[in-house]
């Protein structure tokens, strides 16, 4: 409970921060714009690549098909 809690969340934060970003572009960068600056560097990909791998096993984990 307390994870699904945190998921949804983290997908409000995000949210609330790409409308900002559209509504006053001067003062708070877009997350495509951030995701754009963090790809730059080879460190950077192979973080977004962790990122994505972690929270794919971990969503596959607890809400994939149940035997």
């Amino acid at each position: 409970m307390t994870a699904t809690i945190a998921w949804i969340a983290l997908l409000e934060v995000s949210l609330v921060i790409e409308l900002r970003s559209r509504r006053d572009g001067r003062h708070v960068a877009s997350l495509p714009q951030i995701g754009a600056w963090v790809a730059i560097r080879v460190l950077g990909r192979v973080i977004f690549w962790m990122i994505w791998i972690f929270v794919g096993l971990h969503l596959f984990a607890r809400y994939g098909i149940d035997r």
